[in-house]
């Protein structure tokens, strides 16, 4: 009597792996997580702080024990929360294209050059994956020349959200320069207000520029009224402040 079918039938029903039940998901949209996204919890822990979130369009698992340190670090005993044994967090995610990162960045960049600069062109090589709520903060644009004409530059775009960059991607812009834009913002020899700032107490006082110099740079004046020296920078083209 043939008996191997029942064998062979029973072996391989021993052997065949019982599935894991999968952890919980979630996606969160923030740089940082928070209880409230991961666990029923009251309002006073809604916002309670787990640390930073996964990269964008990463996951990571975060357990229980995990959960119940981050409280005990904070004085609240974890037992008095609900928390789900594990919970798998995933980063939403957006693909920044190219041609998107340009429409975000011209109209900052604009915004940075001085009087008598125009963009011409702007372009990026590539875009970036980018959190969902990740947005242009900010241009880094390097010294301009002083002089007339078109150039090539490369400048920086900032992207990041909460007041945190996440991103610095390069872009090439091509601008043009007129007379007033190829001079620096303070020219030696030229007259402004220079502020003096020691604690809550701001005193102004007319100087003398004794070197060129652009918004956001540092050169020499001489105060007027004590003939004294001092190293200022400068905010506009009529305005400084003294630095330490």
């Amino acid at each position: 009597m043939r008996r191997w079918p029942f064998f062979v039938t029973l072996l391989l029903g021993l052997g065949a792996a019982v599935p894991a039940p999968a952890e919980p998901q979630k996606t969160v949209d923030g740089p940082t997580l928070k209880l409230g996204e991961l666990a029923d919890v009251s309002s006073e822990l809604q916002d309670f702080d787990l640390g930073p979130a996964p990269a964008p369009g990463q996951s990571r698992l975060v357990s229980k024990d995990e959960l119940g340190r981050r409280l005990a670090d904070a004085g609240i005993d974890a037992k008095t929360v609900k928390l789900p044994s594990a919970i798998r967090v995933t980063r939403s995610a957006r693909h920044l294209s190219a041609g998107d990162l340009v429409k975000s960045a011209r109209p900052a960049l604009a915004a940075r050059l001085p009087s008598g600069a125009r963009v011409l062109s702007l372009t990026a090589s590539k875009g970036a994956t980018v959190a969902k709520n990740v947005e242009v903060m900010g241009i880094r644009v390097p010294k301009l020349p002083r002089r007339v004409g078109q150039h090539t530059l490369t400048i920086t775009a900032e992207l990041g959200e909460l007041g945190t960059i996440s991103h610095r991607l390069p872009l090439r812009a091509v601008i043009t320069l007129d007379e007033s834009a190829a001079k620096p913002a303070v020219q030696r020899g030229a007259r402004l207000d220079l502020l003096i700032e020691q604690g809550a107490v701001r005193v102004g006082a007319s100087a003398i520029a004794l070197g060129d110099a652009d918004a956001g740079e540092v050169t020499t004046f001489k105060v007027e009224a004590t003939k004294k020296i001092v190293r200022g920078r400068v905010l506009s083209s009529n305005r400084a402040v003294v630095v330490q």
